[in-house]
């Protein structure tokens, strides 16, 4: 009786030896897993990337992207303030689209728009998984906005000196109401538009003729009126009501 005790004993010790063996590999498995899912985060990239980097290089690079033109009609001589952005400022990010190919990044300094950050595939982490690794960064700083303009047939339109072209004409339309008021037939206009526009935009025009043109700015409007063929002085006794056409 006492043997087949000691052997039972010793069968439940080796039992539990092995199952705590296969328990401590189960959880150094999981552990192992959790590690690299952490890794293979590419958010976890993006952070580490933002951290390592002091506010020179945000400053430089914003600086740099300025100075090269932002867009087709960026201003190249213009300041950081110009397009909102000082430094230090905190850097923060939104998730811009991807998947296992890559993934892209929009990055903020301060609120303001700074540039697209763009990740591909890095070493592989086991379990399927692999690290993301930062491929390129894009400074593209400022706002973006929209500017709608409206000049006569065959005038010449400038954003901080650079030709607004065919391609951003919308076709013919009226002048608004509230300033075709001193024209006895409403002239029409050539209508433009052009998107993602950034920092500040200096526009200009002039006529067929060479002759500069005056600009009414509303909103993210610019209507630029053709010049005025009459004018007429009149006089009328007090509480006259005057009407023109």
């Amino acid at each position: 009786m006492k043997t087949k005790k000691s052997g039972f004993r010793r069968a439940l010790l080796i039992y539990c030896l092995v199952l705590s063996l296969i328990i401590a590999a189960g959880l150094g498995l999981l552990w192992a897993y959790m590690s690299a899912f952490e890794r293979s985060r590419p958010e976890r990239a993006v952070e580490s990337f933002i951290a390592s980097q002091d506010a020179d290089y945000w400053s430089s690079g914003a600086a740099a992207a300025i100075a090269a033109g932002v867009g087709e009609f960026g201003d190249r001589g213009a300041s950081l303030a110009d397009f909102g952005l000082s430094f230090p400022a905190e850097i923060g990010w939104r998730r811009a689209g991807g998947g296992e190919e890559g993934w892209e990044y929009k990055l903020y300094a301060g609120g303001v728009f700074l540039g697209v950050l763009s990740l591909s595939p890095g070493e592989s982490l086991g379990f399927g998984l692999s690290a993301w690794e930062v491929e390129s960064l894009e400074f593209i700083p400022g706002k973006a906005a929209t500017l709608a303009l409206l000049a006569p047939q065959g005038a010449k339109i400038s954003i901080n000196g650079v030709p607004v072209g065919e391609e951003y004409r919308e076709g013919e339309k009226e002048l608004p109401v509230e300033l075709a008021w001193s024209f006895d037939i409403a002239p029409t206009g050539e209508a433009y538009r052009i998107t993602e526009l950034r920092g500040p935009a200096e526009t200009t025009a002039e006529d067929a003729s060479g002759a500069p043109l005056a600009a009414t700015v509303s909103g993210g409007s610019v209507a630029f009126l053709p010049e005025a063929e009459h004018s007429f002085s009149v006089l009328a006794p007090a509480g006259a009501e005057l009407l023109v056409n």
